[in-house]
């Protein structure tokens, strides 16, 4: 499942390993959520969906991170040392190699995964942070909607890994099981993505929703 968390480097090579992308740690609550919203606007759907079976999974692959990192003293047993760890072995997986290739691809989704995760943290302790949360799962939902085409196309995840998504057979099928049970559910219905939802339907019919929003706020 996370097979390149168990290739220990030397300790003496982690120094020269350059680190493509910033730790959590070294982001602020808005530097972190506007490095999740780039990474995800300006890249195609399919990213989307590919980054939705890492969240997906995420919590397996810390368990797997807490499992052989407690058998070293290289990183904490924290979601920090998670990302730390993953941008070392990122940073090893140097050559053209398809494997490598392979590892690359899934240590960048893994850290994105960790980093959104984090971000809910933060906004659990910080809810008016949720607003610019919102922003990350609106360019999220495309991603969504792409799942089964993706995922049907993709080697990059093990069969059990993906398992999850098999319900998934439609474009809606992909938002439905996103909204209901990866989407956090403070920003469910927020409003940013309530007009996401609302984007495809014709101009009566978001008219006559407008009114009745209108109508339940006693307006």
């Amino acid at each position: 499942m996370f097979g390149f968390l168990k290739k220990k480097a030397p300790i003496a090579s982690m120094v020269a390993l350059h680190r493509q992308y910033p730790l959590a740690a070294a982001l602020d609550d808005q530097a972190l959520v506007m490095f999740l919203r780039q990474m995800f606007a300006e890249n195609k759907p399919v990213v989307g969906a590919l980054f939705l079976v890492a969240f997906e999974n995420f919590p397996a692959f810390y368990y797997s991170f807490q499992r052989v990192i407690c058998q070293s003293t290289e990183y904490e047993a924290s979601i920090d040392g998670m990302i730390g760890q993953i941008l070392d072995s990122h940073a090893q997986l140097q050559d053209d190699s398809v494997a490598n290739e392979v590892n690359r691809r899934r240590c960048f989704y893994i850290y994105a995964a960790a980093l959104l995760t984090t971000a809910h943290t933060r906004a659990r302790a910080n809810p008016a942070l949720w607003d610019e949360v919102a922003d990350v799962w609106v360019y999220l939902m495309p991603g969504a909607r792409v799942l089964r085409s993706t995922l049907d196309r993709t080697s990059l995840w093990e069969s059990s890994e993906i398992e999850f998504f098999d319900i998934v057979r439609m474009d809606e099928d992909g938002e439905k099981i996103v909204e209901q049970t990866l989407m956090p559910p403070e920003i469910r219905y927020h409003a940013k993505l309530n007009e996401w939802r609302e984007q495809d339907l014709s101009p009566d019919v978001r008219a006559e929703l407008a009114e009745m929003k209108r109508l339940f706020r006693g307006k």
